[in-house]
C-alpha cells in the first residue's frame, strides 16, 4: 500500500469551504452572503426575505424540502453557480423537520418536536445535504441568527441552530463569523473571544 504524505512546505489545495454568517435580525447576513463570488451565487431562500438584501443575485425562494431534493439532482441548473447560500439555517433544519410523520412519533411527537431520534435524522439529513454541495464542487455560506447563552455568570452570543445539528454545522464550517455593528460600522469577526463564538 502507498500513502501520499503531503510535505510541510507543500501547499495543501482546498478546493472549496463552507462559510457560516451569524447575526442580529436586519445587521445584514445576506446582503454580505451575496457579495461572495461575482455573480455566481444561488441563494436558497428558505426564510422568504431575499427581497430585503443589498447586492441581490440569482435566488430560489424555498417552499418544501422536496424542492431542495430535485435541486441537488439537478447538476445543468447548479453548474451555473460556485456559491450556495442557505439563508437561513434555522429554517433549513425547520424544512427538514417539517418533512417527518407525525402520526408514529418517532421522530417527532404530534406537537412537531423532534424525538432523540429525529434529532440524529435531522443531523444526518442536513451532513447529507452539504456534502451533497461540497461534492459538486460549491463553495457553501450558511447563514443564521444569533442568541444569547448563558455561560456561569458570562452571557455569549452563538448561532442559533437547533439540538445536535448545531455542532454538527460547526464542525463542518470553516470559518465562523459575526456580523454585527458598532456604531455606523459594520464587521464580520471570525475571531472567537469570551462575547462571542468564531472560528478563523
Amino acid at each position: 500500500m502507498s500513502f501520499t504524505i503531503i510535505k510541510a512546505e507543500e501547499q495543501i489545495d482546498v478546493k472549496n469551504i463552507v462559510v457560516l454568517i451569524y447575526g442580529q435580525p436586519g445587521v445584514g447576513k445576506s446582503s454580505i452572503a451575496f457579495t461572495s463570488s461575482q455573480d455566481r451565487v444561488l441563494t436558497l431562500d428558505f426564510d422568504n426575505g431575499a427581497h430585503r438584501s443589498a447586492f441581490r443575485k440569482d435566488t430560489l425562494r424555498i417552499n418544501s424540502w422536496a424542492e431542495v431534493q430535485d435541486l441537488l439532482k439537478d447538476a445543468d441548473t447548479l453548474s451555473g453557480y460556485d456559491t450556495i447560500v442557505v439563508d437561513t439555517v434555522g429554517r433549513c433544519l425547520d424544512f427538514i423537520i417539517g418533512t417527518f410523520d407525525r402520526s408514529t412519533n418517532k421522530l417527532v411527537t404530534r406537537a412537531g418536536n423532534p424525538t432523540m431520534q429525529g434529532w440524529g435524522e435531522l443531523k444526518a439529513i442536513f451532513q447529507t445535504f452539504v456534502r451533497t454541495l461540497t461534492l459538486l464542487g460549491k463553495d457553501i455560506i450558511l447563514v443564521a441568527h444569533e442568541k444569547e447563552e448563558k455561560k456561569g455568570d458570562n452571557t455569549i452570543v452563538r448561532p442559533d441552530v437547533s439540538g445536535g445539528s448545531y455542532a454538527e454545522v460547526f464542525k463542518i464550517s470553516d470559518f465562523v463569523g459575526r456580523l454585527f455593528k458598532l456604531g455606523k460600522t459594520t464587521t464580520l469577526d471570525f475571531e472567537p473571544c469570551e462575547d462571542y463564538l468564531g472560528k478563523n
